[in-house]
Protein backbone atom coordinates (compact mmCIF):
# COMPACT_ATOMS: atom_id res chain seq x y z
CA UNK A 1 0.00 0.00 0.00
CA UNK A 2 1.53 3.33 -0.88
CA UNK A 3 2.08 5.79 1.76
CA UNK A 4 0.33 9.54 1.70
CA UNK A 5 2.45 12.59 1.99
CA UNK A 6 0.84 15.82 2.21
CA UNK A 7 3.17 18.53 2.10
CA UNK A 8 2.03 22.30 3.75
CA UNK A 9 1.82 24.01 0.40
CA UNK A 10 -1.25 21.60 0.24
CA UNK A 11 0.61 19.38 -2.56
CA UNK A 12 0.05 15.83 -2.09
CA UNK A 13 2.40 13.46 -3.34
CA UNK A 14 1.84 9.58 -2.82
CA UNK A 15 4.78 6.64 -3.00
CA UNK A 16 8.32 6.44 -2.96
CA UNK A 17 8.48 9.19 -5.33
CA UNK A 18 6.60 11.89 -3.22
CA UNK A 19 9.54 10.95 -0.34
CA UNK A 20 11.79 12.09 -2.55
CA UNK A 21 10.46 14.92 -3.94
CA UNK A 22 9.52 16.15 -0.36
CA UNK A 23 13.35 15.78 0.71
CA UNK A 24 14.10 18.09 -2.34
CA UNK A 25 11.43 20.66 -1.27
CA UNK A 26 12.39 20.22 2.73
CA UNK A 27 16.09 20.96 1.45
CA UNK A 28 16.45 23.83 -0.96
CA UNK A 29 17.02 26.36 1.76
CA UNK A 30 19.72 24.34 3.55
CA UNK A 31 23.62 25.12 2.78
CA UNK A 32 24.79 22.81 -0.23
CA UNK A 33 27.60 21.13 1.91
CA UNK A 34 24.81 19.97 4.60
CA UNK A 35 22.41 18.51 2.13
CA UNK A 36 22.01 14.80 2.17
CA UNK A 37 19.29 13.18 0.61
CA UNK A 38 18.16 9.50 0.59
CA UNK A 39 20.64 8.12 -2.13
CA UNK A 40 23.77 10.28 -0.33
CA UNK A 41 25.11 14.04 -1.29
CA UNK A 42 22.85 15.93 -3.24
CA UNK A 43 24.64 17.42 -6.16
CA UNK A 44 25.38 21.54 -6.16
CA UNK A 45 22.35 23.32 -6.87
CA UNK A 46 22.18 24.34 -10.18
CA UNK A 47 19.88 27.90 -10.22
CA UNK A 48 18.95 27.39 -14.17
CA UNK A 49 18.14 23.99 -14.03
CA UNK A 50 14.34 24.53 -13.48
CA UNK A 51 13.82 27.81 -15.37
CA UNK A 52 11.86 27.05 -18.29
CA UNK A 53 12.54 28.71 -21.62
CA UNK A 54 9.58 30.84 -22.57
CA UNK A 55 7.40 30.25 -25.43
CA UNK A 56 7.96 31.58 -28.95
CA UNK A 57 5.06 32.16 -30.95
CA UNK A 58 4.47 32.61 -34.69
CA UNK A 59 1.64 34.74 -35.20
CA UNK A 60 -0.08 34.17 -38.41
CA UNK A 61 -2.98 36.60 -38.22
CA UNK A 62 -4.63 39.43 -36.07
CA UNK A 63 -7.51 40.65 -35.29
CA UNK A 64 -8.56 43.76 -35.48
CA UNK A 65 -10.59 46.39 -33.75
CA UNK A 66 -13.09 48.86 -34.85
CA UNK A 67 -10.56 51.35 -36.19
CA UNK A 68 -8.41 48.93 -37.96
CA UNK A 69 -5.33 48.51 -34.50
CA UNK A 70 -4.10 45.14 -33.74
CA UNK A 71 -6.98 43.74 -30.98
CA UNK A 72 -5.39 40.07 -30.74
CA UNK A 73 -2.92 37.72 -32.26
CA UNK A 74 -3.55 34.33 -33.46
CA UNK A 75 -1.26 31.72 -34.28
CA UNK A 76 -1.46 27.31 -33.96
CA UNK A 77 -0.75 27.74 -30.55
CA UNK A 78 -4.03 29.64 -29.72
CA UNK A 79 -4.88 33.74 -29.50
CA UNK A 80 -4.36 36.06 -27.00
CA UNK A 81 -5.43 40.07 -26.82
CA UNK A 82 -2.50 42.33 -27.43
CA UNK A 83 -2.63 43.42 -23.99
CA UNK A 84 -2.13 39.10 -22.78
CA UNK A 85 1.04 39.70 -25.35
CA UNK A 86 2.16 42.75 -24.02
CA UNK A 87 2.17 41.70 -20.62
CA UNK A 88 3.89 37.81 -21.53
CA UNK A 89 6.25 40.09 -23.50
CA UNK A 90 7.41 42.34 -20.50
CA UNK A 91 7.41 39.60 -18.45
CA UNK A 92 9.18 37.44 -20.04
CA UNK A 93 6.67 34.73 -20.28
CA UNK A 94 6.69 34.46 -23.85
CA UNK A 95 7.92 36.03 -27.23
CA UNK A 96 5.99 36.54 -30.34
CA UNK A 97 7.35 36.96 -33.97
CA UNK A 98 5.72 36.95 -37.70
CA UNK A 99 6.61 34.21 -40.06
CA UNK A 100 9.49 36.15 -41.15
CA UNK A 101 11.03 35.97 -38.20
CA UNK A 102 10.54 39.40 -37.16
CA UNK A 103 10.40 39.36 -33.51
CA UNK A 104 7.17 41.70 -31.65
CA UNK A 105 8.45 44.44 -29.37
CA UNK A 106 6.63 46.33 -27.31
CA UNK A 107 6.10 50.48 -27.85
CA UNK A 108 5.08 52.72 -25.35
CA UNK A 109 3.23 55.42 -27.55
CA UNK A 110 1.20 58.38 -26.66
CA UNK A 111 -2.13 56.89 -26.68
CA UNK A 112 -0.40 53.57 -24.51
CA UNK A 113 1.72 50.62 -25.01
CA UNK A 114 0.98 48.63 -28.84
CA UNK A 115 3.24 46.00 -30.56
CA UNK A 116 5.11 46.24 -33.40
CA UNK A 117 7.72 44.20 -35.97
CA UNK A 118 10.77 45.78 -37.01
CA UNK A 119 10.16 47.41 -40.23
CA UNK A 120 12.46 45.65 -42.82
CA UNK A 121 11.18 46.96 -46.15
CA UNK A 122 8.63 43.61 -46.67
CA UNK A 123 5.11 44.63 -46.04
CA UNK A 124 4.21 41.09 -46.13
CA UNK A 125 5.56 40.23 -42.51
CA UNK A 126 4.47 43.72 -40.90
CA UNK A 127 2.05 42.81 -37.86
CA UNK A 128 -0.91 45.15 -39.54
CA UNK A 129 -0.51 43.21 -42.62
CA UNK A 130 -1.28 39.83 -41.65
CA UNK A 131 -4.66 38.15 -42.02
CA UNK A 132 -7.67 38.25 -40.02
CA UNK A 133 -8.07 34.74 -38.20
CA UNK A 134 -10.33 32.59 -39.89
Amino acid sequence: MAKKLTITTGLVIVGAAGASIKWWLDNQNLEEAKLDGPTGPRPAANPTAFTATPPHREVTATGKDEHGAVASLHGEWGMVSKDEAIGDIEAGRASYAVAGGQTLEVVDGSTGKYLRSHADGDNADNLDELPNPE
